[in-house]
C-alpha cells in the first residue's frame, strides 16, 4: 500500500515528464491511499486546468462526480460504508 498526495495522483491523469514513472508504480502496486484533503486539492487543480489548459468547461466537476460515484460503487461491492 502506498500513500500518494494530490500532485502524484494527478500525474496519472495529466501527462507530465515523470508521469510514466508514476503510472508504472501504480501498475505494480495499485493499492493507493490518500488523505481526504487530496480530493479538494485535486478539484482545485482540475479547475485551474479548466481555466488555463483547455480542460472542457465543467470537466473538473465531471471528474470529481464520476470518481466519487466509482468509489461509492466499489465500497458497496466490498460491503463498506461510505461517508457522504
Amino acid at each position: 500500500m502506498q500513500c500518494w498526495d494530490a500532485a502524484a495522483l494527478l500525474k496519472l491523469y495529466f501527462f507530465e515528464p515523470d508521469s510514466d514513472w508514476f503510472i508504472q508504480v501504480a501498475r505494480v502496486n495499485p493499492r493507493i491511499i490518500t488523505s481526504d484533503v487530496a480530493r479538494v486539492e485535486i478539484f482545485s487543480s482540475l479547475c485551474r486546468k479548466e481555466k488555463e489548459m483547455g480542460l472542457p468547461a465543467g470537466g473538473a466537476s465531471s471528474v470529481i462526480v464520476t470518481t466519487d460515484q466509482r468509489l461509492r460503487d466499489l465500497a458497496g461491492l466490498l460491503g463498506m460504508a461510505v461517508e457522504p
